[in-house]
C-alpha cells in the first residue's frame, strides 16, 4: 500500500467519522425531545 493510498483511506474514515458525529448528535436531540414529551405525560 503506498502512501497516496493510506492518505486516500484516512480521509475517507475521517469524512464517516465527521458524518457519524453528526447523526449521533442528531439522534441525542431527537431523544432530548422525545424524553421531554414523555415527561410532560407524566
Amino acid at each position: 500500500m503506498n502512501e497516496n493510498n493510506k492518505e486516500v483511506i484516512i480521509e475517507s474514515l475521517k469524512r464517516k467519522v465527521k458524518r457519524l458525529e453528526h447523526e449521533n448528535k442528531d439522534l441525542r436531540d431527537q431523544l432530548k425531545v422525545a424524553y421531554a414529551e414523555v415527561y410532560k405525560k407524566i
